[in-house]
C-alpha cells in the first residue's frame, strides 16, 4: 500500500493557502502567531479580533496610515505601526494594506530607524527620545510580523522578493549596542521584543519560501542567535519571554527539517546543542528559562517548547547520534502532551464564543485568555502527534542516543572556540545586557563561526553505529515495546473519540472560529498517527500486540475507531469532512490489516456490524473520492469478508458490492484490481463457506466472464511510462482473473 507518513510538508514543498473559506488563517499552520506589537506585551493566540478598529475606519481612512509609518515624528510612526498591527487581523483592511504598499513602507521605516538608530547609539549624548525610536522599531517590527503571519502566501512571497529576509537579518544582527547609551534609559527592556517580533517575520517566510529559507540558514551567526533565549546566562535577562522562547523553537524547528545547510552548524556546535533541548524535553521545569516558572503560565505552553524542542531534536539526530535522545524518551514527552481532556477544553471554548463576545466581534479578558490557553493546548498536542505519527512511520529511521541526558558532555569543557553555544562560565560577572550583544555583533566570533563550520568532522562511522531502522527490532530500540509500555494507542483513542459539543453554535464571525479547525487538525492527526502505529504493530518481532490474548482489546478499538469516525466527521466544518473519512479510514484499515497479517498462533477475529461495512462502502462511494480512500475501503471489506465471524448476509452484502465496483466502468483501474484481488482471497476455493450460497449463487462467474474483455482493453489503455505502479497492479490483477475464472469452471465442472 505505499508509505504513509502523515508528517504534514511545509507550503514552501507544496502550494496550498493556509486560509480557510471564511478569510480565516489557517491556526494549524500558523499555531503560534505573535501579533501584538509593543516592547511589553506578547501573545500566542491564533488570529483573532480583540478590537475591531477596522469597522471604525473606512477605506479612505485605513489607507492614508501607510504613508504615516514613514514619518519624522516617533508618536505618529508608532500610533500608525499599531494601527496597522491591528488592521491587519482584519482579511478586508489587510488587502487594502497591501494595495496600498504596507510591505514596501514597513520594510523601509524599519530598515531607517535601524540606520537612525546605529548612528545614534555613535553619539556620546542620548536623551527620552532615543527610547521613543526603540519603542517605535518594535512597533514596527510586530506589524510586519503580523504581515508576514496574516498576508497569505502572495504577500509573504512579495516580502521575500523585496529582500525581507537580509533586512530582518542584519537589523537583529546589528542591533544597539547597550554599553553606548545613557543607563538611565533602559533601551534593554526592547532587545527581546524586538528579537521576538522579527524571529516571528523569518519564521513565517521560512514557512513559505525555500529562497527564504535558504538566506535564513546560510547565516550562522543569525541561527546562533535563535538558541541566546534558551542559555541559562540568559534565563532572567530584562525582557526574555516565555513567547520569544517559543518562537525561537518554531523557527528552529522549521529550519532544522531535511535542511542540510545546518549540518556544519550543527555539527560543529552539537555539544551545546543536544543538551539544551534534551533537557527541555526531560526536564523542563528547570531547563526553560523563568519566564516559563511564573505562576500565570500554563501546562500547555510549556508543553509547546518540549513538543518542539523534541521535534527539533529529531531532526538533527542524524548529525550526532551518540547525543540524541532516545526514542523511549521521545515518544514518553509526546504521548504525556498528548494525553489531554479535548472535551472540557471544548466545552470551554464554546462558553466562551457563547458568553464571552462583546459586539460580535470583542473577546472578554476571560474569554480571550481561554482561547489563547485552547489553542496553545491543541497546537502542542498536533505538534506532538505529527511527532509520533513520524516515528511510527514506515520509513523512519531513529539515531539512538544515550539513555540518560545527564550523561551528555558538558558544554563547557569543550575547547576554546570550539562551541560558539557556550555562553561563558555561569560565574562571570560580566553584564548580560552586554553579552547579548557581543554575540550578535561581534564581527570576530562571526568569522570563526564561518571558518569552524568549513571542516565538518567525519561523523560516517558513528552514525551507523547508532542507526536503527524503523523496520526492525532491536535490543535498544523498539517501538512496538515502547508503544505498549506508554500505552500510546489508547491515549491517542482518547483523542479522536473526545466527544465535542455542537460547535455549530461558533458561526465563522466569531472570534474563537479558528478553535473549530485546529480541533479538526488534530483528529486527523491523531487517526494518522493510529494509522502509522497499528502498521508498525504489525512488524513481526517482539511485539506480540496481534496475538489472540489481545483480541478483546483489538475488537473494542475497533468498535472505537468507528464510533470515533462517525462523531469527528459528523462535527468538522464541512470543507474537512471527507478529508476526516479518508483519515480515519486509514487507521480503520491499518488496524484490519494488521490482523489479517497476524501468524502468532489463533489469529484475532473481527467481528464486524452491518453498519461499519455499510460505512465502508459509503466511503468508498463518496461522489469524489480519492483512490487511496477507495482501495482502502475495498481492502478493509475485503479482510471482513473472510472473517469467520461474517455472517453469510453480510459477506454477500461485501461481495456484491466488490463485484459491482469491479465491474463498473466508471471505477479508477486500481480500486478495480482492489476489489478483483478482494474477490480472489474470499471465493478462491470450492471448501471456502461464502462460495456456494455468495459467489456461486450470486453468478459471480458469469459476471466476471463478461468483465474479462473490458477489463483488459482497460489495462491496455493506461499508460505504463505515466502510471507505472498502477498499470503493474492491473497486469498482475488481469492475469490472475483470468487464472480465476478458469479455476471456478473447473471447480463447477468437478461438482456436476
Amino acid at each position: 500500500m505505499g508509505k504513509h507518513n502523515n508528517r504534514p510538508r511545509h507550503n514552501r514543498k507544496r502550494n496550498n493557502e493556509t486560509s480557510n473559506d471564511n478569510g480565516n488563517e489557517d491556526v494549524s499552520v500558523r499555531a503560534d502567531p505573535i501579533y501584538g506589537s509593543g516592547g511589553d506585551k506578547g501573545s500566542t493566540r491564533a488570529e483573532m479580533a480583540t478590537t475591531d478598529l477596522s469597522s471604525l475606519l473606512g477605506p479612505e481612512q485605513i489607507v492614508p496610515i501607510v504613508a504615516k509609518l514613514g514619518s519624522t515624528n516617533a508618536d505618529e510612526r508608532s500610533w500608525a505601526a499599531a494601527g496597522v498591527s491591528n488592521l491587519l487581523l482584519d482579511a478586508v483592511s489587510r488587502d487594502q494594506l497591501v494595495r496600498a504598499g504596507v510591505s514596501r513602507a514597513l520594510l523601509a521605516a524599519l530598515t531607517n530607524l535601524g540606520t537612525k538608530i546605529n548612528k545614534d547609539n555613535n553619539n556620546t549624548s542620548t536623551n527620552a527620545t532615543d527610547h521613543d525610536e526603540h519603542a517605535v522599531r518594535v512597533d514596527l517590527a510586530g506589524a510586519l510580523a503580523n504581515l508576514a503571519a496574516f498576508g497569505g502566501p502572495e504577500v509573504r512571497a512579495d516580502l521575500v522578493r523585496r529582500g525581507a529576509v537580509d533586512a530582518l537579518v542584519t537589523c537583529l544582527l546589528t542591533h544597539e549596542n547597550s554599553s553606548d547609551i545613557n543607563s538611565t534609559i533602559s533601551v534593554s527592556s526592547f532587545k527581546f521584543p524586538f528579537m521576538r517580533q522579527v524571529v516571528a517575520s523569518l519564521w513565517s517566510l521560512a514557512e513559505d519560501s525555500q529562497d527564504a529559507l535558504t538566506a535564513i540558514s546560510s547565516n550562522n551567526l543569525f541561527v546562533s542567535v535563535l538558541f541566546t533565549p534558551l542559555q541559562p546566562l540568559f534565563s532572567t535577562v530584562n525582557g526574555n519571554s516565555l513567547e520569544l522562547v517559543t518562537v525561537c523553537l518554531q523557527c528552529l524547528n522549521t529550519l532544522s527539517e531535511s535542511n542540510k545547510l545546518l549540518d556544519n552548524f550543527v555539527t560543529s556546535n552539537s555539544s551545546s546543542i543536544f543538551p539544551l533541548l534534551s533537557r527541555i524535553v526531560s526536564d523542563p521545569s528547570s531547563a526553560l528559562p523563568d519566564p516559563f516558572r511564573a505562576a500565570n503560565v500554563s501546562i500547555h505552553s510549556v508543553n509547546l517548547a518540549r513538543v518542539l524542542a523534541a521535534s527539533i531534536l529529531t531532526n538533527l539526530a542524524h548529525l550526532a547520534p551518540s547525543l540524541s535522545i532516545s526514542f523511549f524518551k521521545l515518544a514518553s514527552a509526546a504521548s504525556s502532551i498528548v494525553d489531554f481532556d479535548l472535551t472540557s477544553v471544548s466545552s470551554a471554548i464554546l462558553n466562551a464564543a457563547t458568553t464571552g463576545v462583546v459586539d460580535g466581534t470583542t473577546l472578554t479578558t476571560a474569554a480571550e485568555r481561554t482561547y489563547e490557553e485552547a489553542v496553545t493546548a491543541l497546537s502542542s498536542i498536533q505538534l506532538a502527534l505529527e511527532l509520533l505519527a513520524n516515528s511510527y512511520s514506515e520509513d523512519y529511521v531513529h539515531y539512538e542516543g544515550d539513555d540518560e541526558y545527564d550523561d551528555f558532555p558538558n558544554a563547557n569543557n569543550t575547547a576554546k572556540g570550539d562551541d560558539i553555544m557556550d555562553a561563558g562560565d555561569d560565574d562571570d560577572n560580566d553584564d548580560e545586557d552586554n553579552a547579548f550583544d557581543e554575540m550578535m555583533q561581534d564581527e570576530d566570533l562571526a568569522a570563526n563561526i564561518a571558518a569552524e563550520s568549513g571542516t565538518t568532522a567525519d561523523t560516517d562511522t558513528d552514525t551507523k553505529s547508532h542507526t536503527t531502522n524503523g523496520n526492525s527490532n532491536t535490543e535498544n530500540f523498539d517501538r512496538v515495546q515502547t508503544a505498549e509500555k506508554l500505552n500510546i494507542v489508547a491515549i491517542i483513542l482518547r483523542i479522536v473519540s473526545a466527544a465535542s459539543p455542537d460547535m455549530s453554535l461558533i458561526t465563522a464571525e466569531n472570534p474563537i472560529y479558528g478553535y473549530i479547525s485546529l480541533l479538526t487538525t488534530v483528529k486527523l492527526r491523531a487517526f494518522g498517527c493510529l494509522q502509522n502505529i497499528f502498521s508498525c504493530l504489525s512488524e513481526s518481532g517482539k511485539g506480540k500486540w496481534y496475538s489472540s490474548k489481545n483480541s478483546q482489546n483489538v475488537n473494542a478499538i475497533w468498535a472505537t475507531l468507528f464510533e470515533a469516525a462517525n462523531a469527528s466527521t459528523a462535527s468538522v466544518v464541512v470543507s474537512n469532512t471527507a478529508e476526516m473519512i479518508e483519515s480515519a479510514v486509514g487507521a480503520i484499515w491499518a488496524l484490519a490489516l494488521g490482523v489479517d497479517a497476524s501468524k502468532l498462533g489463533s489469529k484475532i477475529v473481527l467481528t464486524p456490524t452491518n453498519s461499519q461495512v455499510q460505512n465502508l462502502i459509503s466511503s468508498a462511494t463518496l461522489p469524489t473520492p480519492t483512490a487511496a480512500l477507495c482501495v482502502k475501503c475495498i481492502s478493509t471489506l475485503g479482510i471482513l469478508a473472510k472473517h469467520p465471524a461474517t455472517t453469510i448476509p453480510l459477506n454477500q452484502k461485501i461481495g456484491l458490492f466488490l463485484l459491482q465496483t469491479a465491474s463498473s466502468s466508471s471505477t479508477k483501474l486500481e480500486s478495480v484490481s482492489e476489489a478483483l484481488n478482494a474477490i480472489y482471497d474470499v471465493y478462491g476455493d470450492t471448501d471456502y463457506e461464502y462460495d456456494a450460497p455468495v459467489f456461486v449463487g450470486g453468478g459471480f462467474l458469469v459476471v466476471l466472464k463478461e468483465f474479462l474483455p473490458k477489463f483488459r482493453a482497460r489495462v491496455k489503455a493506461c499508460d505504463k511510462r505515466k502510471f507505472r505502479v498502477v498499470r503493474e497492479r492491473a497486469d498482475e490483477a488481469l492475469l490472475n482473473l483470468s487464472a480465476f475464472i478458469s479455476y471456478k469452471e473447473h471447480e463447477l465442472k468437478g461438482k456436476k
